[in-house]
């Protein structure tokens, strides 16, 4: 059954359980366009955005954590989020308990007021006390599908929801058929929130985990199983088991192309998906006479080419790439990447074309590097100035969005940086603030015709002195 929504409203606050600390907040989205180069060298000249247009206010004891976003190449977006329900403390929830929310945002050249549709809760909080966790994935078609975990007694299991008409109406909560014990990779571990992804014809697939019973936890690692979901017919697969003994890191990510190939990597671990559909075995980066390492990160372009960076404590970062019909390449290390420290993350754009990114261990800038060769060779290590949080995304067709927040006297400033990042000054990058007090977030891009525009949707936390607000803006980057 289609439970109706309504834009103006706010629905009753709900739950989701959070391990982390929040703070009270402001919500805002922004979206806008990026112009595709129809050549390297396009000349991106400019950005404009609408006001931040305040959605809904929230009680001054409500939190919000977790905030994710998608994006499809229409423009038609979500940002999902997990937000706690006052005075829900208790003995079994320290914390309180959580809810997920989404609210749909149509594109702005639709021209519908308000371009977001009112934020809507996927449990009741009572049924289901806690849900956390969430994503989403947005379809070409439009259709937006909501994931998040609930921790019902005695079961905790995977959930979704979709809706077809930019969040004015959500199906039935739908419990994922994953095997027993298997959920959602959680936000806690994931470097992305849950491991979902979505493919050019709407199909979407998901990881799901199971951990070792033993505890602390066994060293065997956790069992993991993937699972699609057909546009055609609604209907999910079978669980098909990848394995049982995989290690889950910091780096734990499934990238989805539109062809449907895709990559699943948990720590120096990855399996391939063709996209006719079938996985492959598994396949390791080494780390053979490396020593410590502090962070790992894989990225995957629109080609299939699969890259992969880590960090050592004594001898540097080091990059290694695969591709449809290649293992993992001998680590090579890239002195450029060194500065980066242990923030380094690598992120694909289209063929050939990927982004090295971090904070600058002696400045503490926002750094970022793009290769159009295959990792052949990388381009400047460009500086946006001080800040905190970098994530950046790639588009399928060669566009880049990078977001942060500064600090200090800036009050937290949140940035998002986007274009080719091949050549100089803005014909790399056009950098524009969106918010202040100390706001900040995650970025989405999707974009997959060679030449054409890239989607994105940028999203933020940030605080307020008077209340907490759920807002919005919405512009444009034009050459």
């Amino acid at each position: 059954m289609l439970k109706p929504t309504v834009r103006n409203s706010l629905p009753k606050l709900n739950s989701a359980p959070k391990r982390r600390q929040t703070s009270s907040v402001k919500l805002a989205i922004a979206l806008f366009t990026v112009l595709s180069p129809a050549s390297q060298l396009v000349f991106a000249a400019a950005a404009s955005w609408i006001p931040e247009q305040v959605m809904s206010r929230l009680t001054t004891s409500s939190q919000i954590s977790n905030i994710r976003s998608a994006v499809n190449n229409t423009g038609t977006s979500v940002v999902v989020w997990d937000q706690s329900i006052p005075g829900s403390g208790d003995t079994t929830h320290l914390y309180g308990r959580w809810q997920v929310y989404a609210s749909v945002c149509t594109p702005p050249s639709a021209q519908i007021t308000p371009i977001c549709s009112a934020p809507y809760a996927f449990t009741d909080g009572t049924s289901v006390p806690d849900a956390a966790n969430a994503g989403a994935v947005v379809a070409p078609s439009g259709t937006v599908t909501v994931f998040w975990n609930s921790f019902a007694t005695p079961t905790i299991y995977s959930a979704s929801s979709h809706s077809a008409d930019s969040g004015q109406n959500w199906s039935a909560a739908e419990q994922l058929p994953g095997g027993a014990g298997y959920t959602l990779l959680s936000g806690v571990y994931a470097e992305v929130g849950p491991s979902i992804g979505v493919d050019g014809n709407g199909n979407i697939i998901v990881a799901m985990v199971n951990p070792p019973s033993t505890t602390p936890l066994s060293k065997t690692g956790y069992g993991v199983q993937t699972l699609v979901k057909d546009s055609s017919t609604g209907l999910w697969s079978t669980p098909l088991q990848l394995s049982n003994t995989v290690g889950i890191y910091g780096s734990a990510k499934l990238f989805v192309n539109s062809d449907g190939q895709a990559l699943l990597n948990f720590g120096y671990t990855s399996f391939r998906r063709d996209s006719q559909g079938h996985w492959g075995a598994p396949q390791t980066v080494s780390t053979a006479g490396k020593g410590q390492i502090y962070s790992a990160s894989a990225g995957f372009d629109a080609g299939g080419k699969a890259y992969f960076v880590y960090r050592t404590r004594y001898l540097g970062a080091f990059l290694s790439t695969s591709t449809p019909t290649s293992t993992w390449t001998t680590p090579k290390h890239i002195a450029k990447f060194d500065i980066l420290g242990s923030s380094l993350i690598v992120r694909g754009s289209s063929a050939g074309h990927a982004i090295v990114y971090g904070n600058d261990m002696n400045t503490g800038n926002v750094r970022a590097t793009v290769t159009a060769d295959g990792a052949t060779t990388w381009g400047n290590l460009v500086s946006f100035g001080i800040g905190s949080n970098p994530r950046a995304v790639g588009s399928e067709n060669g566009l880049y969005a990078i977001s942060w927040d500064s600090a200090g006297v800036n009050w937290d400033r949140y940035f998002v940086a986007s274009g080719t990042g091949i050549g100089t000054g803005t014909a790399a990058w056009v950098k524009k603030n969106l918010a202040g007090n100390n706001a900040t977030g995650p970025v989405s891009i999707a974009g997959n015709i060679p030449g054409g525009n890239a989607q994105t949707v940028a999203a933020w936390l940030r605080w307020d002195t008077v209340d907490n607000l759920l807002g919005m803006s919405a512009g444009a980057v034009t050459p």
